[in-house]
């Protein structure tokens, strides 16, 4: 395919300076086959394409030229710490129980919080250190607001959140000494990297999905001594919740754009606009004139696929699907949202002592408690109505789901969340009702999903949205 107009800027920019820049690219706009057009153009140049995940990876190394390595993050980071030829190696794959973990920092030395309640607390604050690009634990990185839903008294907040922080630092010691046998995650060799003053021997950097980009591996992105080019859409930036950076903004380097989307025809394309106009954007989204794309109903004599918001509303459409004797493809871990479900079960049928003593429902007074903490949480809430609506027969419901899973291929529906969808496309796709438009990443979510189909796009549950957009 001949290249676009906003594709040759690209590669005059990239030939005619040496300045690090950044590529703004809509939905669908060839970002990938344009970083593919500058390697190939600039073939004595060596590149690393860092991957959002092994998925786009592996479609990455399939299609560039060979003077680009590409990897994802963690890899790269696992190669460079020498991970595989060391004890380290045993350290990830070590499993133990959450009481041995509870023995061994001896968490439960202290009378004012339960050490069960308290041990998410103290991952999440080291987490939120690990993908940070601090090289020492800070306050900021104790996570106050699971530790304010605990307990609503200051005091007893202070007295939390010095023993989380404490603690923390102390998981921290224990995962990265070689010599114990305390299991550590990937994130924790990617820190361990980071604080090594990490060298990368390439001329030139692909980053790609840098609007949710890593703190940790942006900032040793910016020490490397070559050349960086960024590329993203401030729109798709879905996962600001995990502690993710938007670098399309906060970089202040040349811009250019991809406007030209080779995914959707005009009709998609016209109504991303209307999210993207509503959101602020003065650009257009061109869709793609030699692709016939509609908004209106699925064909679903047809394999289709159907996005939701939250992954307690995959369970509900999972059920639904399955009534219809529809094979099924949840994209995703589904033992792990069947657990779920079923665990608020027992909490609503006050069968707590069933519950395994790590769950998360094991914390909660009783079911009432849990839809009062439920009403603030989009995911909660939806698992709320799930359990009330099925209630004692949501079990059973369940299990019956399993009898209408099938691969991929076989499915004549695939279900899959708006977070899971990135970068994915389907013939025809539904977007269910479970959408919101309030704040900017839940509207960024909603232009995600809107921009997956490449012939049919069925919006008619989302009136809600519809209503305020248009």
């Amino acid at each position: 395919m001949q290249a676009t107009s906003e594709q040759v800027k690209v590669l005059e920019f990239t030939k005619n300076s040496q300045d690090d820049f950044k590529i703004s690219a809509f939905a669908g706009a060839g970002k990938t086959s344009t970083l593919r057009m500058l390697a190939t153009e600039l073939n004595k140049l060596s590149f690393l394409y860092l991957a959002f995940n092994k998925d786009i990876k592996k479609e990455a190394e399939e299609s560039f030229s060979k003077n680009v390595y590409c990897t994802t993050y963690h890899a790269l980071a696992r190669r460079a710490m020498q991970i595989d030829n060391s004890n380290y190696k045993n350290k990830l794959n070590l499993k133990l129980k959450t009481s041995e973990i509870v023995k061994i920092l001896k968490i439960d030395q202290q009378d004012f919080c339960n050490p069960y309640s308290v041990l998410p607390i103290i991952r999440k604050t080291l987490a939120n250190f690990k993908i940070s690009s601090s090289f020492d634990f800070h306050e900021s990185h104790i996570d106050l607001e699971s530790i304010i839903e605990l307990t609503g008294v200051p005091t007893e907040q202070s007295r939390i959140a010095t023993f989380v922080y404490k603690m923390a630092k102390k998981y921290w010691q224990f995962e990265t000494n070689i010599e114990k046998a305390f299991p550590m995650d990937h994130d924790t060799y990617l820190k361990m990297w980071h604080l090594a003053d990490p060298q990368i021997d390439v001329d030139a950097i692909f980053f790609d999905e840098a609007q949710d980009a890593n703190p940790v591996i942006l900032d040793i992105v910016r020490m490397q001594n070559c050349r960086k080019i960024f590329v993203g859409d401030t729109h798709q930036k879905i996962y600001s919740w995990r502690g993710a950076v938007n670098a399309m903004e906060s970089l202040k380097i040349p811009e250019l754009s991809l406007t030209q989307s080779f995914r959707f025809g005009v009709n998609i394309a016209k109504f991303a606009n209307i999210i993207l106009k509503k959101k602020g954007e003065k650009r257009e989204l061109l869709g793609f004139d030699k692709i016939q794309s509609k908004l209106g109903s699925i064909d679903e004599t047809k394999k289709f696929t159907h996005l939701c918001r939250t992954n307690a509303e995959l369970v509900m459409q999972a059920i639904f699907y399955a009534s219809q004797n529809k094979k099924i493809y949840l994209m995703g871990t589904e033992a792990e949202l069947f657990n779920r479900c079923k665990q608020a079960y027992l909490l609503f049928a006050n069968k707590k002592d069933l519950l395994p003593i790590n769950c998360e429902f094991k914390t909660y007074k009783s079911w009432n408690d849990f839809v009062a903490i439920a009403k603030g949480n989009r995911e909660n809430n939806i698992l709320v109505k799930v359990v009330l609506k099925f209630q004692e027969q949501l079990p059973q419901r369940i299990d019956e789901i399993k009898k209408y899973l099938a691969n991929e291929k076989d499915a004549n529906v695939i279900l899959c969340s708006a977070h899971k969808s990135k970068g994915l496309q389907w013939e025809q796709v539904r977007i269910g009702s479970d959408f919101s438009f309030k704040i900017e990443e839940e509207q960024n979510l909603f232009y995600v999903a809107s921009t997956r189909a490449i012939e049919v796009l069925d919006i008619s549950n989302c009136e809600n949205i519809l209503k305020e957009i248009i």
